[in-house]
């Protein structure tokens, strides 16, 4: 069942890259100079083989860290409390396995220095 879950998350983040044209565009138009020229099919490929392996290596070794850009974690969730919202029962959720996120100080600092200039 967790296989599952998981090929069908592979499913919705490769479904996101095919509707989102602007982001393979915008990889495209980095990637391509003079001595590299990639289509837009190429790219598509790259940047799915990318997530892939990010899920994947996540998901094997709980941690992957990609300098400077941040790093992807695979922690546990404990068991919780919680409210059915259609009847306001308290229900108890079972603990999981969840992806963290943590942004490197490289991507932090841009994301600031932009702010700063607005």
């Amino acid at each position: 069942m967790a296989n599952a879950k998981r090929d069908d998350l592979k499913l919705e983040i490769r479904q996101l890259l095919n509707d989102n044209k602007k982001f393979i565009t915008t990889i495209n138009s980095k990637l391509n100079n003079d001595d590299f020229k990639f289509n837009l099919d190429q790219v598509d490929v790259m940047i799915d083989s990318l997530l892939k392996s990010i899920i994947k290596l996540t998901d094997e070794y709980d941690e992957l860290m990609l300098q400077g850009f941040g790093s992807f974690k695979a922690v546990m969730r404990e068991q919780r409390k919680g409210r059915n919202p259609s009847n306001g029962e308290e229900i108890l959720i079972n603990a999981k396995r969840i992806p963290k996120f943590k942004a490197g100080k490289i991507f932090n600092d841009t994301i600031e220095r932009r702010k700063s200039n607005v």
